[in-house]
């Protein structure tokens, strides 16, 4: 796989949230677009969209809104919802290779991804 060099356009699978393992066989993901400056994906149990800029090098998250189903698997809900609030606090990206890094200032990861 040709490693991605852009944020947007890339299927993004959640990897870690604030340092710790995403639960497994649970798929959280998120799919940037700039045109469109919206940010979708998985949150685990539901579909979630929103609003997400890149400005320079920074990112701009606002107005998430997911479906309202409830799943009753171990652990799920309680990490959609620390995922679904990590996210909207991200402010800095980075991509390196096949990983991307989101978090709410320089220097600090909240949540890390792969490339799907």
């Amino acid at each position: 796989m040709k490693a991605p060099t852009a944020l947007e356009g890339t299927a993004w699978r959640l990897v870690s949230i604030d340092g710790r393992p995403a639960l497994a066989g649970v798929r959280v993901t998120a799919v940037f677009e700039g045109i469109e400056d919206r940010v979708a994906g998985s949150a685990g149990c539901n579909q979630y969209f929103g609003r997400a800029e890149v400005k320079g090098g920074e990112l701009e998250v606002g107005g998430l809104a997911s479906t309202k189903m409830f799943c009753t698997a171990d652990g799920v809900m309680p990490q959609e919802g620390a995922y679904l609030s990590a996210l909207a606090r991200a402010t800095v990206y980075r991509v390196a290779g096949t990983q991307l890094q989101l978090g709410p200032a320089p220097g600090v990861v909240t949540l890390t991804f792969e490339a799907e």
